[in-house]
């Protein structure tokens, strides 16, 4: 019986990344809890929500568990980060087998929709 050879570098090193990103996502939610928040370009030159507006505000929300006052930040929250979440373990899983480090192998049909979603939600939010 043959046995199978794992390579634990790849692994290890996504676990790396995946940390690194929540540590700096964590640290960017205690300084906006701060008052210190990176202001939105898009609104203040246009007035208007982009699709990321208030996501910072959701996670801290979500940090609290107040799931509620999350979505109402920005309805569209659970979409993004599932959707970027999708893309991260997708793209993790392939430089686990031994690919490169990207996102491929999905239908791009999936992109298609949610990009849609996210656009036609912003558009709603901001007429509302």
């Amino acid at each position: 019986m043959a046995t199978v050879k794992f390579n634990k570098k790849p692994l290890l090193k996504i676990l790396a990344i995946t940390l690194l990103i929540l540590s700096i996502g964590l640290f960017y939610a205690f300084l906006a809890k701060q008052g210190f928040a990176i202001p939105c370009i898009f609104r203040r030159l246009t007035g208007l929500l982009c699709p990321g507006c208030g996501n910072t505000r959701a996670v801290l929300a979500l940090l609290r568990f107040d799931f509620i006052k999350a979505f109402k930040f920005n309805p569209l929250f659970p979409i993004q980060f599932g959707y970027i979440g999708f893309i991260y373990i997708v793209s993790s899983l392939n430089y686990i087998k031994g690919k490169k480090f990207r996102y491929s192998g999905t239908p791009i049909a999936i992109d298609i929709i949610v990009i849609s979603i996210v656009i036609v939600g912003t558009v709603i939010r901001n007429i509302i």
